[in-house]
């Protein structure tokens, strides 16, 4: 794998992706070790699901069509006459790896050998098995949490004793033919999760065992182990969950070029294979068993783990009070002054985050001065004045009254006579 910034997260993987024995003869170089020290640079974050990108530029050939040409011819030269289950297997870890290296890389260009993968091979023309397997996982790759993951494989060893015993057992490689020396960097992580699953050297393994310092790592598949699980009667999911590790997911890209696959699954296998009362078929759905038989398919809208549907989160109960802005507190969403809640009146354009305006029920365009006194008389309102009838004092009455009796005294005082003329 060439070293690029962002694919410092997996070191040079060099010739990491040997080709299966039962292919053609390899005569590649062993794959480097991945280096001891840790990533400089964070990864980049990516939106998930992921939109399939559609294209592909491989070294020597130009730019070549993903699903319609790139995997299928891949899963010829890999591992080209393996069971069709292994050819499906084949086909996610070839496409997870190169979307690893476009998405995550940055890569625009991928190698058409095994420092990458191998696309164009004199001993092997892509056929309908190999277009079947693209065909029936299309856009289908692999993360653990919201991580692209590296999915790493090698030839390994092919089984000793491969129809003996559980095919865990019987296929994981012990005592073979590893003719190619890569059994080492194999992985066995069924029933494992978190950090508790055991990484490749092929990729940087950090020493304090924190698999979250390179979440890309998650193993490293053999193609001799799962021709030999396929012909033992696995399905192509469980295979990634042997060498990858439970908590694996496939996902599914979106566009054009991902969408879902035409082959509906068969959820009596799964029961068949497995002894739980229930199994996750991908992340979004989980298949109940009755012994062999599977009597019911359920959705997981927050994803499923370990035959479980997975719970969705709480939504955080919102307080009433956080919108408002209230110099004196706020209770239930109220704000309070003088330790009194002055209620919403909803009839009333009072601005609840301001106590001190008193709204304006009959003056809606608010022409009322701020701070003016507004009075209410006979259904009309004004600021600063009442426009109700007036009515005279008592002072005023006695002035009016002695005003009168003046003037009357004043008529009939016998000292004014008229004069003649």
């Amino acid at each position: 794998m060439r070293s690029r910034p962002l694919a410092l997260l997996l070191l040079p993987l060099a010739a990491a992706l040997l080709l299966a024995t039962g292919c053609h003869a390899d005569t590649s170089p062993l794959p480097r070790q991945g280096a001891a020290g840790p990533p400089p640079e964070e990864p980049r974050t990516l939106q998930l699901p992921l939109e399939a990108p559609c294209h592909v530029n491989v070294q020597g050939t130009g730019q070549v069509h993903i699903e319609d040409s790139y995997v299928a011819n891949v899963v010829a030269c890999e591992n080209g006459n393996a069971p069709m289950e292994a050819l499906k297997a084949q086909a996610i870890q070839a496409r997870g790896y190169l979307y690893y290296v476009m998405l995550v890389n940055g890569q625009s260009t991928i190698g058409d050998s095994q420092s990458d993968q191998v696309f164009s091979c004199p001993y092997a023309t892509a056929g309908p098995r190999h277009f079947e397997a693209a065909r029936a996982t299309r856009g289908q790759y692999l993360t653990w949490g919201d991580n692209i993951i590296a999915p790493f494989y090698v030839a390994g060893a092919i089984p000793a004793n491969p129809n003996d015993g559980a095919p865990e057992e019987a296929c994981d490689g012990a005592g073979g033919n590893d003719s190619t020396t890569t059994q080492r960097f194999v992985t066995y992580n069924l029933g494992l999760s978190g950090c508790t699953i055991e990484m490749t050297t092929l990729g940087w393994v950090p020493d304090d065992g924190d698999c979250n310092r390179n979440p890309r790592n998650r193993g490293c598949a053999s193609q001799n182990g799962q021709s030999c699980l396929a012909s033992r009667g696995w399905f192509y999911e469980d295979m990634q969950r042997f060498h990858y590790g439970e908590d694996i997911q496939i996902r599914q890209a979106t566009g054009s070029c991902g969408g879902v696959s035409t082959e509906p699954p068969n959820y009596d296998a799964y029961c068949m294979r497995h002894d739980d009362p229930s199994h996750c078929v991908d992340q979004t759905q989980r298949v109940i068993c009755d012994g062999d038989e599977a009597t019911a398919v359920e959705d997981c809208s927050a994803g499923c783990l370990l035959g479980e549907c997975l719970t969705p989160p709480e939504e955080p109960e919102t307080d009433p009070c956080e919108e408002l802005d209230c110099a004196d507190g706020c209770e239930e969403g109220q704000c309070v002054v003088d330790d009194t809640v002055i209620p919403d009146d909803p009839h009333d354009p009072q601005d609840p985050q301001d106590p001190a305006d008193p709204g304006t029920d009959g003056d809606p365009a608010g022409s009322s001065p701020p701070g003016a006194l507004v009075t209410r008389s006979a259904g009309v309102t004004s600021g600063g004045c009442s426009t109700a009838p007036s009515y005279p004092s008592p002072l005023a009455l006695l002035v009016a009254l002695v005003g009168l009796a003046l003037i009357s005294f004043r008529r009939a005082d016998p000292r004014r006579r008229p004069t003649r003329g």
